[in-house]
């Protein structure tokens, strides 16, 4: 099954990269294109941090956790 939460949680940890929540964890596009499926633009995030990547006065600071995170994986 192609689904993205699917393809997300199979290369993923199932739990947010930035606090390690894994109650609830939804799944961040890094690109914005919800077509791209590519592993490497599905991050796993809890709502509170999807939601701060979704803000101007917070998304640079969970941006740099997220770069970060995917400089280890390439």
């Amino acid at each position: 099954y192609n689904h993205y939460t699917t393809i997300c949680f199979k290369n993923h940890l199932k739990k947010c990269i930035i606090c390690g929540f894994d109650k609830i964890v939804s799944v961040h596009h890094r690109d914005g294109d919800y077509s791209n499926k590519d592993p490497l633009n599905l991050i796993p995030l809890c709502p509170n941090h999807h939601s701060m990547i979704h803000t101007k006065l917070y998304k640079n600071e969970i941006l740099e956790k997220i770069n970060e995170y995917v400089s280890k994986r390439i």
